[in-house]
């Protein structure tokens, strides 16, 4: 079995725990060979020999003990010592657990395959961001904790390092609990990098600092391994495993602030490197190394990246020449999603088109995280207009008849109701090509027209790049 999950999400800690209960019950015949722990973090790089040996120094083999294998007459020093050690298992009723598999995941499937195949009473337990990817291999995924565990788990680490700490004070309190929870995803490690920030910060005031996450959740904790001291060094434990394309499909899935579908994928991430027809299996590839997450959306599997991954793959895109590029394919899909989505606003599919736009809805106006990086990218001419134009965001979309439009409702209503639809994919070419002013428009107000003449049965909100401000069309 092996558990997977992303960095910092408690694999090794559920791995102990199983294994330590399986201790308690060897005396009945569970595994009377012994329930072993075997730490891969060190090894930064190796083959199957060099985990071999690992394992047997763990377990106390020495290279001269057991026999050869059946078939083969070589002696004992000869022999490989993956070899070796599958001969010194293989009468052994075992449970090794193998922790932190992911940088070694082709040397240690390779030892875990010999030794399964050899060893008839062994058993493995490992621990990797993916799967080992052997024949017979349960998979079991390590999620993120629910929000009142972690809640607790918060509170009960933040009360261990600051005396007098309780959340039952204020519901300010408790309310800024929650969203520290809910911005690092659930993640124990991450809560735990908090809670010792609470006796210098408080926790409304961490809650705050979580956009510059990377520089407040950091530890001093003595015997943590290097890749637990900070959320930067978890996550980029997780980065140098990557392939050039992996990373550079995972830097531009962050422009989507909340997840997308595989259409949008393939339309953001393709290009400069990375052929669209080869989107999927990187995606499939992050999934599987657990730094996209999964969800059901209404036209199917959405991608989305955690908090943050998102933070940290937003910058990583922010150093790169090919940001602007990135940005335009973002905002040129989703315009064309909008244009799209007009007929099928006035049909039978009027409900799909809700559901899906309604998915998209939380998409970010300028197609990267929230506030524009401190970097001066962007300024020269081409970047000058994509950091300074009007962005389209599709925030909602609310038909006044919200039934099907087969299912009654007042004619003038439903008239108006096409019509608007008609203009609006026009209102946001529009508002796509009206140059940016500085600021919210002043002038004389135009006197409304009358309430019938206004259905606005499609709400386009555009937003201001530079100055942050938005308006409705």
């Amino acid at each position: 079995m092996t558990l997977t999950g992303p960095g910092g999400v408690g694999k090794t800690r559920l791995a102990v725990a199983a294994a330590a209960a399986t201790a308690a019950d060897a005396t009945a015949g569970g595994h009377p060979d012994g329930v072993w722990l075997v730490e891969f973090a060190g090894v930064r790089a190796g083959t199957s020999a060099d985990l071999a040996q690992v394992v047997a120094a763990t377990l106390g083999i020495r290279e001269d003990a057991p026999s050869a294998l059946p078939g083969n007459g070589t002696g004992a020093g000869e022999r490989p010592p993956a070899q070796r050690l599958a001969a010194a298992l293989r009468d052994r009723r075992v449970l090794l657990v193998l922790d932190n598999c992911e940088h070694v995941v082709d040397a240690a499937a390779e030892l875990a395959e010999l030794l399964l195949r050899t060893a008839p009473g062994l058993r493995v337990l490992a621990t990797s961001q993916e799967p080992l990817g052997l024949a017979g291999e349960a998979v079991f995924l390590v999620e993120p904790l629910r929000t009142a565990d972690a809640v607790r788990l918060f509170t009960e680490r933040a009360a261990a390092s600051t005396p007098g700490f309780r959340l039952d004070r204020e519901a300010s309190d408790q309310e800024a609990v929650a969203e520290i929870c809910r911005r690092l995803d659930g993640i124990p490690l991450a809560l735990e990098l908090a809670a010792t920030r609470v006796r210098a910060l408080g926790v409304r005031e961490l809650a705050a600092r979580l956009g510059d996450r990377f520089r407040v959740l950091t530890s001093r904790q003595r015997g943590a391994p290097a890749r637990q001291q900070t959320l930067r060094a978890m996550i980029d434990w997780s980065w140098e495993l990557l392939s050039a394309p992996e990373r550079i499909v995972l830097r531009r899935l962050a422009v989507h602030s909340d997840g997308c579908d595989l259409e949008a994928a393939e339309a953001t991430c393709a290009g400069d490197g990375v052929a669209r027809e080869e989107v999927l299996d990187l995606v499939t590839r992050l999934v599987d190394r657990s730094l996209v997450v999964v969800v059901d959306g209404p036209t199917g599997p959405r991608y989305r990246l955690l908090e943050s991954v998102t933070a940290y793959a937003a910058e990583r895109l922010d150093e790169m020449e090919d940001l602007t590029a990135v940005r335009d394919r973002h905002l040129r899909y989703y315009l064309a999603l909008a244009e799209r989505a007009e007929p099928g606003l006035r049909g039978a599919d009027q409900r799909t088109w809700l559901a899906r736009l309604d998915a998209e809805a939380r998409q970010s106006t300028r197609g990267t995280r929230r506030g524009d990086p401190p970097s001066g990218r962007g300024t020269g001419r081409r970047g000058g207009e994509a950091r300074h134009r009007p962005v389209l965001v599709v925030a909602a979309v609310r038909p006044l008849h919200r039934g099907p439009p087969q299912s009654g409702g007042r004619p003038g209503r439903r008239r108006g109701q096409r019509a608007g639809n008609r203009s609006a994919a026009r209102r946001v070419r529009a508002a796509h090509r009206r140059p940016h002013r500085g600021g919210p428009r002043r002038g004389r107000r135009r006197r409304p027209r009358p309430r019938a003449q206004c259905p606005r049965p499609v709400a386009v909100r555009v937003r201001d790049v530079q100055c942050g401000r938005s308006r409705r069309l």
